[in-house]
């Protein structure tokens, strides 16, 4: 509109008297048949007439529920004396191309359509959108608001006839005609300025609700300062509506902030659970990782190590527990080879598959088992380093195998006749040792151990000019007529 691309428009808003909450609701929508028999009454349809004689144009298409609701509305209408048909998928439909060249030259007043022309119909001439239908969908009913939009003139002005009726699916009307963001109180707002009068929203577009129908949209709001509350309001609103339950994003995306559940429930999946979201296999699976299920609401994702791990993990279909870090590495390497940025991100140490499985053991999984230290992690802070080397899963429960099959904790007395100690703990400044190293962990151990200044010396006087990352074992070349510490203690000695 801005563009001046479309038309401007009237909305009125106007009161339902049909009791939706007698209506069945079934696969996240009403009852088509049940719909159709509360809708299709003279009582409803003599007040869509009285709105298009009050209200509409020359050039009307109405949206109905059902064939049986279109066939019965124009029925109405032409005994009313308006020029109607119903143009639907069914056997007593009019001709629909023939229908619409009447109604663009104006030989036809009133089009009952059930869905077929919610889209991509081109009908410049339309000047009235009487919407006879509940709308389950915003984008379903932004695409009949639509239908009347195209201009055939500057001054065109399309006038909207909507009904406004006791349902929670209702709000969706104001939300999306408006913008306003999930919740009541935005809606509210929004009401308390149309009561005053007509709201515009762009230049020419006017908004009016009718009293009753101010009345209908504020006692469908619950308002409430509790935010778990609000969730748990959300939560049954959307499963009602969509037949599913909200995941934590889609709750975070509509205003909602899934963490208000974890003061009560531990985390977003637990409140999930709580409302009886989860089938029994689901549950089971909860309570088995629910530590670590809990964490990840809350861990910090400053890099993609976290996020890799967590998708690879999702590609393997394993939890902590049931992955060697072997094939983790592998997975996360797979990953990240999609994207060069993941590959930035990892860094040159994760070149190679030796390198980028000692990267994860450092980053994500120390932060995973070592790093919170919580009681709710104790599966994950016994770890094995000699295991996982070797395969045997990532991480490791329960405490380190003993080696002399003694069981675990029981005492043993203490060398020096002293306090007695358990099998599995290390003598006093003892230092634990691994398994036998490759020799590329070795070379790459010496590395690390060797001073800066030596690498540096290295680098820049290797011979044949080949540096110390490059694997140069060669001895530092010294300069002509300098001596060395070796020749300096020969000469020493007699």
């Amino acid at each position: 509109m801005k563009r001046d691309l479309l038309c401007r428009f009237r909305y009125f808003g106007v009161p339902d008297d049909v009791d939706y909450r007698n209506i069945p609701w079934r696969n996240s929508r009403f009852d088509t048949e049940e719909l159709t028999t509360h809708v299709a009454t003279q009582s409803r349809a003599q007040n869509a007439l009285d709105q298009l004689r009050r209200r509409g144009g020359t050039r009307t298409i109405a949206f109905c529920v059902s064939q049986r609701h279109a066939d019965f509305m124009a029925g109405f209408f032409r005994d009313a004396g308006l020029r109607a048909v119903a143009v639907h998928s069914g056997d007593t439909s009019a001709p629909r191309a023939q229908s619409l060249e009447e109604l663009s030259a104006g030989h036809l007043d009133v089009l009952c359509a059930v869905d077929i022309f919610n889209e991509g119909l081109d009908l410049p001439e339309l000047d009235t959108v009487l919407m006879l239908r509940p709308t389950e969908s915003r984008v379903l009913w932004l695409q009949q608001f639509g239908r009347g939009l195209r201009k055939s003139h500057d001054d065109k002005r399309l006038t909207v006839i909507d009904y406004i009726g006791n349902h929670r699916t209702f709000l969706l009307k104001p939300q999306t005609l408006f913008s306003l963001p999930s919740g009541g109180q935005p809606v509210l707002n929004m009401l308390e300025r149309l009561k005053e009068g007509p709201v515009e929203i762009a230049p020419g577009c006017e908004v009016t609700y009718e009293l009753e129908t101010i009345d209908i949209l504020r006692g469908l709001i619950r308002v409430t300062a509790n935010k778990e509350e609000a969730l748990k309001r959300y939560y049954e609103e959307f499963v009602e509506l969509q037949g599913a339950r909200p995941r934590a994003a889609e709750a975070f995306h509509e205003g909602y902030n899934p963490r208000a559940a974890r003061a009560a429930h531990g985390s977003w999946l637990g409140f999930v659970r709580a409302q009886g979201g989860l089938d029994e296999s689901q549950a089971a699976t909860f309570d088995r990782h629910q530590a670590f299920l809990s964490e990840l609401d809350d861990t910090q994702m400053t890099k993609s190590y976290k996020m890799l791990v967590l998708l690879a993990m999702l590609n393997e279909d394993a939890f902590p527990g049931e992955i060697t870090i072997d094939s983790l590495a592998e997975a996360v390497r797979a990953l990240a080879s999609r994207n060069h940025l993941l590959v930035t991100d990892l860094g040159p140490r994760a070149a190679t598959p030796a390198g980028l499985k000692r990267h994860l053991e450092e980053n994500p999984i120390k932060a995973w088992t070592e790093g919170f230290r919580r009681p709710a992690w104790p599966h994950l802070l016994a770890r094995n380093p000699r295991q996982e080397r070797q395969g045997h899963g990532f991480p490791v429960q329960g405490p380190l195998p003993q080696p002399d099959g003694l069981p675990v904790g029981k005492p043993e007395p203490h060398p020096a006749g002293g306090r007695p100690r358990a099998v599995d703990q290390d003598p006093p400044g003892a230092r634990r040792r691994g398994p036998p190293l490759r020799p590329q962990d070795r070379q790459d151990r010496r590395a690390r151990r060797r001073p800066v200044h030596l690498l540096r010396r290295r680098r820049f006087h290797g011979l044949g000019g080949r540096t110390a990352h490059q694997g140069s074992l060669a001895t530092p070349r010294t300069r002509a007529g300098s001596v060395t510490r070796r020749s300096r203690r020969k000469s020493a000695e007699p």
